[in-house]
Order: C-alpha cells, then structure tokens, then sequence
C-alpha cells in the first residue's frame, strides 16, 4: 500500500521490521519488466488537468481532477479512476459549509479512499472517500488543518495535522485517524515537527520528523512508540515516504555526496538505489509486496524521468511526446504505475497542465497476490 499527501516531498527512504507479533505476508521474487505501455487516465469531463497519486490491487487509482474555470466549477475534484472512467467522489456534506473540493491520494484493496477536502477560504481536513459517503476524519486543533495520507486493507489512516500551538507558530506531528478521533502520533526527542507517509497492513507506519538539530530523520510509528531510522554514513537527512508489508520502505537520502537518492531502508540497512545514467538526485515514493520500487530520477537533462527500481537496476518507464516531467506516486502487486506528468505546452501559460496516467508492463511477467475484499 503506499501514499501520499498534498505537499508531497521527495527525500528519503527507509525500511523497517513488521511490527512484533505480526506476520508478513510471503513475497515472490521481483520480475524486470522489459518495457511499460502508459495511458492517460483523463480527468472529469470538461476538466483542464489530472493527477493519479495511490492505486490498489484492482487497478483502481485515485488523485483529483482540476478545471480552469474556477467561477463557474469547483476547481479541484477527487476523483476515481476505474474500468477506464472518472468518477467524482461525494463532496462533504457537513458544517462548515463549502468544503466541496479536494484530492484523493491512497485507495485499498476495499475500494476505500483517503486524502483531503477544503474550501476556497478556511482549513483543509483529513477525509476518507467510501463508495457512498465522503467522511470528515477530524483536527487535532479546532481551526487546525489535517492531511490523510494512507490507508491499510484493514482500513487504518495515517497522516498529519496541525496539534501543538507553539511559540514560533503551529507544530505539524504525525497522527493517526480512529473511531472518529485523531490521536497524535509524537516526535522526536527534541523535535518539533513529524509527519506520516503511509502504513502498510501490519499497521507499522512511515514518515519523517525533525531532530533536536532541525535534520529531517526517517522514522517509524509501531506500537505507540517513535524511531529514528538513522541516515546513511556521511549524510544529514532522510525521508521515508512508503511502505511494503515485508517492512521495507523507500524515500530519499543524502548519501554524503550533496545529492539526493532513492533509498531502501530494510533490516536496519540504508541502500542507495542509484539514479539513471547521468543523473544527481532521484527519490523512491511507493513499494510493493514484491520489493518494486517507483519514483523518479533526473538523467542529466534537467527533467524528471518516471523510473522504477528493481534488482539494482534503474528502469525508465517512458512517457509520451510532449511531456517534460514525470512523477510516479504508487505502484500495485500486478506492477502497475500510478502518477502525474507534466505537459511542455499549456493553453493557459499561467497554469501548468498536468495528466494523471498509468504505467503498466507490457508484458505481465508479475503474479498478483492473493487479493482480499470485495468489489
């Protein structure tokens, strides 16, 4: 399962052991998919751009949908991408009015998802899109703002919200969202900020935090306790931005070199997964029950190239003519890729268009675990 929030942010990885107790499922061993067909996922219709950010086991995605026409429409729509149609997910219906746009950004294996809803002036909130009904999950603070960012398939929410009112302003931490309650997830020893990325189904979560230095550190949230899963030798910071329930997580690192890179964090290990040929920074953003990695990398030509990372190889999944920037957000058990391109040429030159697509291998050489749930 993996995810993101709104702002996401590219730094680093991690991996880290189930939770105690906890069984993991069984992985096969990772294919190389020799080459990747991309579609686009298109959005609402009459809508300008598109962006994909979580996918399931049932290919279905999720991301929002954004119109140009911001008097006469709602701007920015979470929608559903399935059997190759864009659905609109309800708006919320509650106090206080207006909260009648948003972003979807992780879907499980129920066909449940999680992101955001906002108006056009006041907070965002945590939201969770069921088939039938869009679900306010809540703030910490009254007026606060609040971000799911991931759901497991036993329906557990992750994400992060503003909790503490500081003396330098409001403190985001990492919070999970249950039976209507938001319950703050910690810090660091020292620290003032944290924020969870995502969860996989042994309820072990992800994220990054501040230390005592005001360093960005890669950590974990299990069994009500916060760690601190280092950085590389010779490096100041680390991220981990999804997680596998074998416990392997991927982010991004500093390696020493004053560059970033996609990184696993698995059984107490950082591994730097490289770039492409000619590239300086990349960064890891899901991970499947496989070990398949996605995110991007750059190449040496100033753009982001869409990559996936298996086997100590870094693959080019291609994109389109046209497209200037790719960014991969998810990646299911059947290998399919989620994420969000960049056009070269907009009709609006004030607002970059952009197209929510899939990536999937041309040849299915990936066995698809066991999926449960119901459709």
């Amino acid at each position: 399962m993996t995810c993101r929030g709104l702002p996401i942010l590219a730094a680093v990885a991690l991996a880290l052991l189930a939770a105690p107790g906890a069984s993991a499922e069984t992985a096969q061993p990772a294919a190389v998919p020799s080459s990747f067909t991309i579609r686009n996922l298109g959005a609402f219709p009459g809508d300008y751009s598109g962006d994909a950010a979580g996918i399931n086991n049932w290919g279905d995605a999720v991301g929002y949908s954004l119109t140009d026409d911001f008097v006469n429409f709602v701007p920015v729509r979470p929608v559903l991408f399935a059997n190759r149609q864009v659905f609109r997910f309800h708006s919320l219906p509650y106090e206080p009015p207006g909260f009648d746009r948003g972003s979807a950004v992780a879907i499980n294996d129920e066909g449940v998802a999680v992101g955001t809803v906002f108006a056009a002036k006041g907070p965002t909130h945590a939201a969770q899109f069921a088939p039938s009904a869009t679900s306010d999950l809540g703030t910490v603070l009254p007026d606060g703002n609040s971000y799911a960012t991931g759901i497991n398939n036993r329906g557990q929410v992750v994400g992060y919200a503003d909790a503490v009112l500081g003396e330098n302003g409001i403190l985001t931490h990492a919070v999970r969202y249950a039976g209507g309650k938001v319950i703050d997830l910690g810090v660091l020893p020292g620290g003032s900020y944290s924020y969870a990325t995502g969860i996989n189904d042994q309820g072990v979560a992800v994220g990054y935090a501040t230390t005592a230095t005001g360093s960005l550190h890669a950590v974990s949230f299990a069994n009500g306790q916060i760690a601190d899963l280092g950085v590389p030798p010779g490096g100041s910071s680390s991220m981990a931005l999804g997680i596998n329930n074998q416990g392997q997580a991927v982010g991004s690192a500093d390696f020493g070199t004053g560059a970033s890179h996609a990184a696993l964090f698995a059984n107490g290990t950082i591994t730097d997964l490289g770039t492409l040929p000619g590239g300086a920074n990349s960064v890891a953003t899901a991970i499947n029950n496989l070990g398949q990695a996605v995110g991007w990398s750059d190449n040496g030509t100033g753009f982001s190239r869409p990559v996936l990372f298996v086997r100590g190889q870094v693959i080019d999944l291609g994109t389109f003519a046209g497209i200037t920037n790719a960014y991969p957000a998810a990646i299911n058990d059947l290998g399919q890729v989620v994420g969000t391109v960049e056009l070269a040429i907009s009709p609006d030159p004030d607002l970059q268009r952009t197209l929510g697509v899939m990536w999937t291998p041309a040849a299915q050489a990936i066995m698809p675990r066991q999926v449960t749930g119901t459709r």
